[in-house]
């Protein structure tokens, strides 16, 4: 069984493999249709996953499953990424997604040859 959690900021529920998005409505009065929304789910022209919603235009999936699932991106002055840990932006699990500093990053890319 998945787990969904709650993100506060875009009332959004997310699952924690990344391929569940929806919302709820329950004002009958606010909308023709109400009850439970599946948000679509797409790739974006950077090839990251985006999910549409109406309020708040295209969301990166990754960046949603990891304030729901992940630990909280260090607040300590240094600059964070959120990284896939395969490499696969696709792959927008809580298991797959870590915050890591932006130097480390930049460090790991500067030994490789051009």
């Amino acid at each position: 069984r998945k787990e969904y959690r709650f993100n506060n900021r875009y009332k959004i529920m997310v699952c924690e493999n990344g391929w569940g998005f929806f919302r709820e409505y329950d004002n009958k009065y606010m909308l023709l249709n109400y009850g439970t929304y599946w948000l679509k789910r797409q790739e974006d022209k950077d090839g990251n996953i985006v999910v549409e919603t109406r309020d708040f235009g295209s969301l990166r999936a990754d960046e949603l499953v990891a304030t729901c699932f992940c630990p909280p991106k260090p607040a300590d002055g240094e600059e964070y990424v959120l990284v896939h840990k395969d490499g696969k932006k696709e792959n927008c699990s809580k298991w797959n997604l870590e915050w890591r500093c932006l130097e480390d990053e930049e460090d790991e890319f500067s030994d490789e040859p051009l």
